[in-house]
């Protein structure tokens, strides 16, 4: 399979790393990751200008209806930033659950904003239990009168307080399971942060008895169906932002292995180090060969790989490798990656 870049390609990579260059310098990313005030207006802003949301989305709803491999390459520059806020979260994910599951009516009139950035969808599906599945699903979603009624809560919320609203798995009275989009400040609706180490913008949300509008039940039935459909075409480009993140950190990691001086010379000329840095070229490359393998493939072809050609498999090693070196051999410059 050739991966080599088009033209329109290539200037989407080239806009996107001018992008995080301008908006998001290192300096900016170390204090907004550790103030966690991770979603920036002005540059999400910008990001939808830019048409970086709903990029997978026809143009009839608003969407800029590029290939994968189109959206994989800008998102490889946006996680070199990595640019925080919710353009995977909203802009991929949460575009993909409504265009696979809302009926016309609702695509018509949400999405169109999600991809203006007026509409901050953010997927609600995680909730108390240690599983991820349709099995582990709590909220309860009952009917009262022509509307519904909502109680539970979701943890590990991605950037939810940047939502504006919420897509929400519930389980209702016949054990299925509804897909629902609710308003954040509907009465009811309750954030609070999650100090769960290194994992960043992610917030607890509870629904007490919230009063859900018959029109906003996207699904009533396949809810999880839908949301695997979304994930299934949402993760490649996911594994691409974290390839491009991983990028960064094997760069700065060999910045380091030439500027670090021990016993007179600088540590890349141990064999040891070496090792360590080709360990994360091939670890790089593998999961960028996957990553992009996966975008340029059926839906029905990346099932029978998923098995064994996992893009989120190798960004461990990367992320872990360039660690161990600065504890042998001292401090380098502060990271600023945050790795979902």
């Amino acid at each position: 399979m050739d991966f080599r870049l088009n033209e329109t390609q290539e200037m989407f990579k080239k806009v996107a790393a001018d992008f995080v260059k301008a908006e998001v310098p290192s300096h900016k990313m170390t204090v907004w990751y550790r103030d966690k005030e991770t979603f920036q207006p002005e540059i999400y802003r910008k990001a939808a200008e830019l048409g970086w949301l709903g990029m997978l989305i026809p143009e009839q709803f608003g969407g800029a209806e590029v290939s994968f491999t189109d959206c994989a390459v800008v998102f490889e520059e946006l996680g070199r930033g990595p640019v925080p806020g919710p353009l995977f979260s909203c802009g991929v994910l949460g575009a993909q659950i409504i265009f696979e599951g809302g009926s016309e009516e609702q695509k018509k009139s949400w999405l169109p904003d999600i991809c203006s950035g007026k509409l901050i969808a953010v997927p609600a599906l995680t909730d108390k239990g240690a599983h991820f599945g349709p099995e582990a699903v709590e909220c309860k979603l009952t009917k009262s009168g022509n509307d519904f009624i909502l109680e539970g809560s979701k943890k590990f919320v991605f950037d939810a307080r940047a939502a504006t609203n919420y897509i929400c798995a519930a389980r209702m009275g016949n054990g299925d399971i509804a897909l629902v989009l609710l308003d954040r400040n509907s009465s009811g609706v309750s954030v609070s942060n999650i100090h769960a180490g290194f994992t960043i913008s992610v917030a607890e949300v509870k629904f007490d008895k919230v009063k859900v509008p018959a029109t906003n039940i996207i699904s009533s039935g396949a809810g999880w169906q839908i949301v695997d459909k979304a994930l299934e075409k949402a993760l490649p480009i996911l594994s691409a932002y974290q390839v491009g993140a991983c990028q960064e950190i094997f760069e700065f990691t060999n910045e380091y292995t030439r500027q670090r001086v021990v016993f007179g010379q600088p540590i890349g000329r141990f064999q040891r180090v070496q090792d360590h840095c080709v360990d994360l070229s091939i670890a790089l490359d593998q999961a960028r060969w996957a990553t992009y393998r996966r975008c340029g493939s059926s839906i029905a072809e990346c099932r029978l790989r998923a098995t064994f050609m996992n893009p989120k498999r190798w960004p461990a090693m990367v992320t872990t490798n360039p660690v161990t070196l600065r504890t042998w051999f001292g401090p380098a410059r502060a990271p600023t990656m945050g790795i979902r």
